[in-house]
């Protein structure tokens, strides 16, 4: 079973009571089946217990890293097909995986942080109280959607539905809703608060969220504000005219009195706003290194009172990233040349 790993911050709140469990870190080992650059296929792994989730009643046995797990697997074959499907095979002649120490379900890209995370989902000694931070509760949606466990995706919606928005940013709950396709109900009303606000998308936002998220948003708000979808000067509905490309829609015409000199003069204030942050990002970016080499020197000084020599430091392009393009490396063009021709 693999899955893309996430980093994340434990939280003292994520304990366990599920049950009697070895107390001590028991050193064992396993045999690698499988084949990999740190356990090829046939080698001896040299593996602990984990201290809660080494339970002595558990009938499966899991290995996350290089720490062994042994749970109920009442609660991975109810619901996931996955796990189901490995705990309980077809044919008669198949061994079920999981059934000892030295036999263990082996989870392949899996750290014993993240699958602690998610036992702890199952073994909460506070019932309905599901105290945990935004990276774990991260951490538990990537691995129940990798291992197809619906009613933990939808137990990970509610609970990050709970975080305020200073804490949680819409923007952001919509790109991890859509990376780990939660059910379209629960991932409309986001799309709607966004349509609906009266500042349209921020480019970071729009870093966040992506292509075609960002497309979503900005088509849905430009047509929501077309008379409400109303009446147009010509007598149609702006939802029911079909583009000039063939493909049935509507049309956002400009308003009355508004020509295009007037979104040329848009555009132009928005492009010269964005160059002028660049501007200030690489203002801030020399000051940063004229820093770092003021203090560079002071430590190579060999009147400097430590005399220690400085770490190897290494600056992180600051420049804006993105989809359609790179920035960053070569200097932006200049707006009077880009807008010399005639208007």
């Amino acid at each position: 079973m693999s899955q893309h790993t996430h980093s994340h911050s434990r939280n003292s709140s994520i304990t366990s009571t599920g049950g009697s469990h070895s107390t001590d870190a028991e050193t064992t080992f396993v045999t690698a089946h499988g084949s990999s650059n740190e356990s090829p296929k046939g080698s001896v792994i040299f593996v602990k217990r984990h201290p809660l989730y080494y339970i002595d009643a558990g009938d499966l046995h899991i290995l996350a890293g290089r720490t062994l797990f042994r749970v109920h697997s009442y609660f991975f074959s109810r619901e996931s097909p996955i796990f189901n499907k490995r705990l309980n095979p077809a044919s008669p002649g198949d061994v079920r995986e999981g059934t000892t120490d030295s036999d263990p379900v082996i989870l392949e890209d899996v750290t014993a942080e993240e699958f602690e995370c998610f036992c702890w989902v199952f073994y909460n000694p506070k019932y309905s109280l599901y105290n945990a931070s935004i990276s774990e509760w991260s951490v538990i949606l990537n691995l129940a959607h990798k291992w197809d466990f619906p009613q933990i995706k939808e137990l990970v919606v509610r609970q990050l539905h709970l975080k305020p928005s200073v804490e949680f940013p819409l923007h952001q709950k919509l790109a991890l809703y859509e990376q780990y396709h939660v059910d379209i109900k629960s991932v409309i009303p986001l799309y709607v608060e966004l349509c609906v606000r009266d500042r349209p998308l921020t480019l970071e936002e729009c870093r966040v969220l992506g292509m075609e998220a960002s497309w979503l948003v900005g088509v849905v708000r430009e047509r929501v504000r077309v008379s409400g979808g109303g009446p147009r000067r010509d007598g149609l509905s702006a939802v029911s005219v079909a583009s000039e490309d063939g493909n049935s829609g509507w049309k956002s015409p400009l308003p009355e009195g508004v020509d295009e000199e007037f979104v040329y003069k848009a555009v132009e204030e928005q492009l010269k706003i964005q160059e002028e942050e660049k501007e200030r990002e690489k203002e801030s970016l020399s000051s940063s290194i004229d820093k770092l080499s003021l203090n560079d020197s002071s430590i190579h000084n060999p009147t400097s009172p430590t005399g220690s020599r400085p770490s190897t430091i290494k600056l992180r392009n600051l420049g804006h990233g993105g989809t359609l393009g790179k920035r960053g490396g070569a200097p932006a063009p200049s707006l009077a040349g880009r807008f010399a021709g005639p208007r």
